[in-house]
Parts: C-alpha cells; structure tokens; sequence
C-alpha cells in the first residue's frame, strides 16, 4: 500500500470509527458493532505500514501501536462496549489523525487536477440541467428554461481562478482527519468555515443523523458545501432522494476541485444552482407529505435567506444576536 492508499484508508476508517464511538454513547449497539466490523480491515492496515515504515512513521512508538490493538480485541472479547468506545475515541482515532498529520505534512496529498475538475464540472452541468428542468417545468415556457441554463453554464464553465477565490476570501485547508475544509466569506464581510477543522467525519455524521426522518422519501436541502453531510445523509437512508440547492457558484467549483466529486455519479443525488435563493423558496413552499426541508446553516449565513428557509433554522435569529 503506497501512502496515497494509506491516507484514503484512513479516511474511510475515521468515518467507521466516529460512527462508532456515537453509536456507542447512544447506546445503539448493534449499529456501533457494524462499523467496529467495518473498520478491522482499516484498522490492521494501518497497524501494519506505521510498523512496516518506521523511518517514515518513527515518531510514533510501535510498542503504542501493539497494545492498542491488544486493548481493542479485549474489550470486544469482554463485550466492553464502553471501554470500545473510549478505547476507538481516546485512542485508535487519535492514532489514525496523527498518521494523517505527519503523511499530510510529508507528503502533496491533493494537488489540483484539471482533467478531474473538467470531467467533474461536465457532471454537475447534467445535475444541475436536471435540476433546473424539474423545479421549472409546469412555470416557464422553453425559452426561458434554456435561457437559465445558459447562464448557469457560462458561470459554471469560467476558469476557476484560486487567486481570485482568496482575495475574495475562500480558501480550502486540510481537516485533521485528512478531508478538506473550505472557508467562505459571510454576509457580515468575516469569513466563517462551512465545516470543521477538526474532525469532519464526526460532524457529518451527527447533521445528516439530526436531519433524517423516518418515512422521508426526499430531502430538499440548502447548502452543499463540500458535501459530507449530503453524503452521509445518502448513506443513512440508502433509498431516499436528497435535492441540495446551492447559491455560490464558487462553492460548487470547489466542490468540483477539492471535493470527493462522488455525489455527482450518485442518482439518487440531485442539484439545483440558486443564486438568488428563490428557486428554495418556491420549492419549500410546495413541500410534499414524504418531504422534509433541511439547511445546512453555515451555508445558509452566507446571505440573507427569505421566510420558508428561514423556518428552517428557528433558532438563527437568536444565534445572530448573541
């Protein structure tokens, strides 16, 4: 396994381990059990190649690596589950995040790949012609359909420009957990992070958790950002459809170069460019029996929202005085 495996590993095994460890402290033990299942193959590979490579890896002592997993297997054997989970907290989770630190202090990780963005750009250009059609087709006649889709396109389609963006005051970083996080400007003029720099996997987890509902069929929500929530949201309710409305257009670029770009071969996945916020509105307005309405709500703090979305988030004018 080459280190670009090794950190893609690590990845998919933090979203198995912080899926766990919540799991656990809900007391939903045969769903903590799947991904403890999950996460033995992970788990041994990246055992086996910080003691394979210890000059690469000699800052972390191979003695930790040996009775970690020693601990782990006990506690399993012993059915623990408290100890599991402080064990995969305080322990393999910090472990597998060190790991991803010194490979991304190491090594070019995620440069920016052309061919990728391009071929991804292509992609989202369908979702969002699908996207568009759908919401406008009982609306607006033909003409201006195609005239919407057009200038969605040559915004989409102008060069992404990374000088541009961080005079504007976006920019990515690395989370701890390997995954990129993005930071955007605000209404207010400061920029604000759309996700954690700590542990993105965790936070996902914990929106899409409080966003889904039991006898859903769509989720209608506003804001992509860098799309792990809308991820997880798929993954928790492997049947259902999730509609994401976005108004930055740089946020879906980003998407596009920094971003898994996965959601967008997802069909069960479906994108909406909304500048202006009202195509939401309108949506939120005609939401159906089997439809829920969700927001991501640093996305949303982006600018001022109208009324149906702002339903949405009941707390934010609270928040916003505080």
């Amino acid at each position: 396994m080459n280190i670009r495996e090794l950190f893609e590993n690590n990845i998919r095994l933090l979203g198995f381990t912080e899926k766990a460890i919540l799991l656990f402290r809900r007391g939903r033990y045969d769903e903590a059990l799947g991904m403890v299942a999950d996460s033995a193959e992970g788990s041994n590979k990246v055992c086996d190649a910080v003691l394979a490579d210890r000059s690469f890896f000699k800052s972390i002592p191979s003695d930790f690596v040996g009775e970690m997993l020693e601990a782990v297997i006990a506690a399993k054997k012993n059915r623990d589950y408290v100890l599991l989970a402080d064990l995969y907290e305080m322990q393999l989770s910090a472990f597998v995040c060190n790991v991803q630190e010194l490979i991304m202090t190491a090594e070019d990780i995620y440069g920016f790949d052309v061919s990728t963005y391009n071929r991804r750009i292509r992609l989202m250009e369908q979702k969002l012609t699908a996207g568009i059609d759908s919401l406008t087709q009982n609306s607006v006649d033909d003409d201006e359909r195609e005239r919407l889709r057009v200038n969605r396109n040559a915004e989409l389609e102008s060069p992404l420009s990374p000088e541009e963006l961080l005079e504007k005051g976006y920019s990515v970083e690395f989370s701890s957990s390997g995954l990129m996080t993005v930071r955007v400007p605000s209404a207010t003029g400061a920029p604000i992070y759309l996700h954690t720099n700590g542990n993105i996997l965790r936070e996902s987890f914990l929106l899409a958790d409080d966003f889904r509902s039991e006898g859903i069929d769509n989720y209608i929500v506003f804001g992509l950002g860098m799309g792990y929530h809308i991820a997880e949201l798929l993954e928790l309710d492997r049947f259902e459809k999730v509609t994401v409305f976005e108004s930055d257009i740089n946020i879906l670029k980003l998407y596009a170069a920094f971003g898994d770009g996965m959601l967008l071969e997802n069909r069960r996945f479906g994108l909406v460019y909304d500048p202006e916020r009202t195509l939401i509105e309108q949506r939120l307005s005609n939401i159906g029996a089997n439809e829920k309405g969700c927001v991501h709500y640093p996305s949303m703090r982006r600018a001022a929202s109208g009324k149906r979305l702002t339903e949405l988030a009941p707390f934010a004018d609270i928040v916003e005085r505080c």
